[in-house]
């Protein structure tokens, strides 16, 4: 275990604000590695949420009915989200308009069944029903060969890694809802990360709910984890996708919006984006495939190539101007 001097940060206004700390953040094994020479895929959807409606839903039709309308997982691809709930030993179901979410046990199968193997608890949600109940969940989704990563704070569980066409990847889990980790903190947790991975992904919980575009803490954020090491900047939070952009060589995705939520009240909070990087090509590709759940209760699918086209496009205006025709195609190549 290994202790650092670094600055810790606190957001006044956009921009940072340093104090001092120390943060142990241990040590990282190549033990923690999966193995999964079989997989050239990574991909990440948004923020997964099973509580609330999803739960009624869930009781009413079944466990997995949610996972229903969408294409199997490949059996190259590895699947990543955002784990946006509690899990409680004593489970009682979350009230209709109320927040303090909680996930049945049972529904966590389902996860594991349509195809996830790593969920992020870097997130506002994952102490809803309190410390114990939080490592409670860790521990639910491990038993169903689920890897959690993260916390909302920066430690020894912020990284996990998985291999994918023969390269080492770190999924670096951050939360920065409230305040974001200072740069050297950044600095201290992507140089361990970078020991062990070829490739960084920063997987962040952030940004301003149903805000169509990034915020400045959020660009600042995003570039501080550039800076850092990270190779590209996955986000989710906000409830909507977000504007594609680029820094030093590097995308940031700032917000995937909902995969399975139980928010009906616009089009936008049903609509969410399957990011996909493939790595079995010299360069990485991106892949952008749009998913909605307009008609149908908390139940994704993809697009239509038309409703895709239609999503990119819109998606391509609000994003970076030399990034718009690849977006709007789909896919974007390594910068």
């Amino acid at each position: 275990m290994c202790a650092f001097l670094v600055l810790s940060a606190v957001i006044a206004g956009t921009h940072f604000s340093l104090a001092e700390t120390v943060v142990d953040f241990g040590s990282f094994s190549t033990s923690d590695v999966k193995q999964s020479s079989n997989k050239d895929t990574l991909a990440f959807v948004g923020d997964v949420m099973l509580a609330r409606h999803v739960e009624y839903i869930e009781k009413r039709f079944g466990d997995g009915y949610v996972f229903q309308a969408m294409e199997p997982v490949s059996s190259s691809t590895t699947l990543v989200g955002n784990f946006e709930s509690a899990v409680a030993r004593e489970h009682i179901r979350t009230p209709d308009l109320t927040f303090s979410f909680a996930t049945p046990t049972s529904s966590l199968a389902a996860l594991a069944d349509y195809g996830f193997e790593y969920l992020s608890l870097a997130n506002n949600h994952s102490y809803d029903k309190g410390e114990e109940n939080f490592l409670y969940a860790k521990q639910q989704l491990d038993i169903r060969g689920i890897t959690p990563f993260g916390d909302q704070v920066i430690g020894e569980t912020s990284v996990t890694y998985t291999e994918i066409s023969g390269k080492s990847v770190a999924l670096v889990g951050v939360y920065a809802v409230e305040s974001a980790p200072a740069q050297e903190e950044l600095a201290v947790l992507f140089a361990q990360a970078s020991e062990l991975s070829d490739f960084q992904v920063a997987y962040v919980h952030w940004g301003v709910e149903y805000e169509l575009t990034h915020s400045d803490f959020q660009e600042e954020l995003a570039h501080a984890l550039v800076d850092a090491g990270a190779d590209v900047v996955i986000g989710h939070h906000p409830h909507v996708v977000q504007n594609i952009a680029s820094y030093n060589g590097v995308y940031i995705f700032y917000s995937l919006g909902n995969f399975v939520f139980d928010q009906y009240f616009s089009q936008e909070v049903q609509e969410g984006l399957w990011l996909e990087l493939d790595f079995s090509r010299d360069v990485t590709e991106y892949r952008l495939r749009p998913v909605t759940s307009v008609g149908s209760y908390s139940q994704p699918r993809f697009m239509s190539h038309y409703g895709a086209s239609l999503f990119l496009s819109k998606l391509a205006k609000r994003s970076e101007k030399e990034l718009s025709q690849a977006i709007s195609e789909g896919v974007l190549t390594e910068l």
